[in-house]
């Protein structure tokens, strides 16, 4: 592809992100278009206002990765740009390049150039990381000029850790008195078969709430990387529809429940926030339960995805149209989650609704 390069990525390990954990620099490559003198192939805007073009390389990060999780998750890219007026947007599969052209403008914040990385499998995407155009030819800032050589976004991923105490990224915010059950509170967690015949014992957080009790909510918190703020993000990250939540009664799966609970009843959950149609308020997805009246203490299971866009769902100025990632709580969203400290890919929250009784594994 002609002016495509390649450029390494430089990559560091954290703990879990939604769900690898991958940070990077990636360098975007700009090209002038040349012609004849007597020629002019330059692009212009609608409005008349000349394009550079852009060349992006993502080199081969699964190379330099240490981390599993990272290695498998992220193999695909988007990038959109919008200049107060019209949008621009390219994507590309790891190990490949995008090409896109954008007018000179100064594109700081994540509301006017963004770049989404997640995994792709067919045409199901789920968002991993997110960056933001920091330096132009080597120089912090992001005013990209006819005359701009290079321009560099920082990627970092998403965290998430659902665990039993306190700091957890899902809480049942409402009523108090209901946070996730631990072995000190005095509520052992959710235990789980051992994966193989003999293996330890597995487990998962169980988050208590109370039976027929009208206003339960609980909230998922999304997390950066050394100390990054989210909300410098959150204007690059468009929810694009509703979010959706899966209630399901908890099947033998892998890992599997233990077979000695009896109680399992589906559950009314619904997302509160984002709304369709604006950002991710701050780093939370928020949502409201209810629970049925029925006269028993139960198990259940939950998990959500959250559509978004890179920067609103406006088309480019070449008619492309922006692509339909999703926020999940893990990359195999239906199993699981059993925290940051096993690297589970799991996404899926288990909830006790009323005195459920606890059982131990032999």
């Amino acid at each position: 592809m002609k002016g495509c390069m390649d450029y390494p990525m430089i990559v560091h390990c954290f703990k879990k992100p939604l769900l690898t954990g991958i940070a990077a620099l990636l360098a975007l490559a700009v090209l002038s278009c040349t012609g004849a003198p007597e020629e002019d192939h330059t692009r212009y805007t609608p409005d008349g206002r000349p394009l550079v073009e852009l060349a992006v390389g993502t080199g081969d990060t699964g190379r330099a990765l240490n981390d599993t999780l990272a290695a498998a998750g992220i193999n695909f890219y988007e990038v959109a740009f919008f200049d107060g007026t019209y949008y621009y947007r390219t994507s590309w599969s790891r190990g490949r390049s995008g090409r896109l052209f954008v007018p000179a403008f100064n594109y700081a914040a994540a509301g006017n150039a963004i770049l989404f990385a997640g995994q792709r499998a067919d045409d199901d995407y789920t968002l991993l990381a997110v960056g933001l155009l920091t330096s132009v030819d080597g120089l912090p800032g992001a005013d990209i000029t006819l005359t701009t050589q290079t321009v560099t976004f920082t990627l970092v991923p998403l965290l998430t850790d659902v665990k039993a105490d306190a700091s957890s990224g899902f809480q049942i915010t409402s009523p108090s008195g209901f946070e996730t059950a631990s072995v000190a509170a005095p509520f052992p967690l959710f235990p789980l078969n051992p994966t193989s015949p003999g293996g330890p014992p597995r487990n998962v957080p169980l988050f208590r709430i109370p039976e027929f009790n009208d206003t339960i909510e609980a909230a998922f918190a999304l997390s950066l990387p050394g100390g990054l703020i989210f909300s410098n993000y959150q204007d690059g990250i468009y929810a694009a529809g509703p979010g959706r939540v899966e209630n399901l009664i908890p099947l033998l799966g892998n890992p599997p429940l233990v077979e000695d609970f009896p109680n399992f009843h589906k559950l009314d959950i619904t997302i509160t926030s984002p709304a369709s149609g604006g950002t991710l308020p701050n780093n939370l997805i928020l949502f409201e339960i209810a629970t049925p009246d029925v006269p028993y203490a139960f198990y259940s299971r939950m998990f959500f995805e959250i559509p978004v866009n890179a920067i609103e769902n406006g088309a480019s100025t070449d008619g492309i149209q922006p692509l339909t990632w999703h926020i999940r709580g893990g990359l195999i969203n239906d199993v699981y989650d059993e925290g940051a400290a096993v690297n589970s890919l799991g996404g899926a929250i288990v909830l006790g609704i009323g005195a459920v009784a606890f059982h131990t594994l032999p």
